[in-house]
């Protein structure tokens, strides 16, 4: 799937609400009514997630939160018709892209309001730890006490069907109005939804059983890159990507000798590899290698003619995955960017949605393109 588009100025004063809990027992939402002219910024509580989940009590309150505010754009209608205008064949701005400086200075949130944003989150106790320069996103941690007092709710630990523990909120951040319109939310309130790799082990007997569709004729019925060609119709394209730099959007590490085995298997000219890690992301191999290998092998396979592939590596918490895409257009390199993680969009919360859908309208207005993968049960 191609996806090229479309998808304050005043400090002020932080405030303190009084909780008061029972571990244990019935939620009891925080106040807002000592704010004067609060505002809920809607789309925080994972309801789903929460339907078929036990609650276990409140989450301690020195547990350190990483968090993104999420400012929005500016001057969409013109956004959206830059866009309709540069991927128009018979438009005059047909082809004419923006720098990343370009988009910042027309669409991006100013520097005054973004300034302005960054004294409010101080009066409220966060930690300011990372900055955009598209101005869009705001990284802030602070132990979870402060921020139930910054946003008038609690956090609770939850335990889903499955076993797994996380935490949420049981209401939606309390703002005072006066900058509502400018922060469209908080990333990074729950964790109750992990992204995921799309890829799955095929056992021995199934492949005895797969169709010849479903089945390569590489060792243990892997795609080879003919394979690959064959399977998505480019057996009659001479582009190899020669001049191109790629992109891969990744949540996990890799083994760079097992590409090197891939290249040298099918001796295939091996493509310059670029780690880019995000928000002090390791690097180190964990549980979803496998598809970072798999996404790098198959650019390789494809694009043998590409100057290199910029693996940007990032953390599957907080907000590593809002800042890895935001990297990825801000640094406006790679022009073709694939990923194959992801989450259904009704478990992903509105604040995320929405700066996601920013960071990929900017990398629409840049020129680039990426490709995100269905999975093997549509998108």
């Amino acid at each position: 799937m191609k996806i090229t588009s479309l998808h304050f100025s005043k400090v002020l004063v932080g405030f303190l609400l009084a909780i008061t809990i029972a571990v244990g027992g019935a939620p009891t939402p925080c106040s807002s009514a000592s704010l004067p002219s609060a505002v809920r910024l809607r789309g925080h509580v994972p309801a789903k997630a929460l339907t078929a989940a036990k609650r276990l009590g409140r989450l301690a309150s020195d547990t350190k939160i990483s968090m993104a505010l999420v400012l929005p754009l500016r001057n969409q209608a013109e956004l959206q018709e830059l866009l309709r205008s540069i991927y128009d064949p018979a438009d005059l701005l047909y082809g004419h892209y923006l720098t990343p400086q370009e988009f910042t200075d027309r669409f991006g949130p100013t520097q005054a309001d973004f300034d302005a944003i960054i004294a409010y989150v101080r009066t409220l106790g966060l930690t300011v730890d990372g900055t955009h320069p598209n101005r869009t996103l705001l990284d802030v941690s602070c132990p979870a006490g402060t921020v139930e007092a910054a946003f008038a709710l609690h956090l609770h630990r939850y335990q889903a069907a499955k076993g797994r523990e996380f935490f949420a909120p049981d209401d939606d951040p309390a703002v005072p109005d006066s900058i509502a319109s400018s922060i469209v939310g908080v990333v990074g309130l729950d964790n109750a939804e992990i992204w995921h790799a799309h890829n799955r082990f095929v056992s021995a007997a199934d492949t005895a059983q797969s169709s010849p569709y479903q089945i390569g004729t590489g060792p243990f019925g892997g795609l080879t890159p003919s394979d690959i060609r064959t399977a998505y119709d480019l057996q009659g394209v001479t582009a190899n990507g020669s001049g191109q730099i790629l992109g891969l959007f990744e949540l996990d590490g890799y083994n760079a000798s097992d590409v090197a085995s891939y290249v040298s298997y099918y001796n295939l000219p091996a493509v310059l590899l670029q780690n880019v890690l995000i928000d002090g992301f390791s690097g180190r191999p964990g549980s979803g290698a496998d598809e970072v290998t798999l996404d790098i092998e198959l650019q390789n396979a494809l694009a043998p003619g590409a100057v290199k592939i910029i693996v940007y590596e990032g953390p599957n918490s907080g907000n590593g995955i809002l800042d890895t895409y935001n990297r990825i257009a801000t640094d406006n390199l790679a022009k073709q960017i694939s990923t194959s993680w992801g989450l259904s969009e009704g478990q992903a919360g509105a604040a995320f949605r929405s700066s996601e859908n920013a960071i990929f309208q900017q990398m629409a207005a840049h020129g680039q393109s990426i490709y995100a993968a269905s999975g093997d049960s549509s998108a």
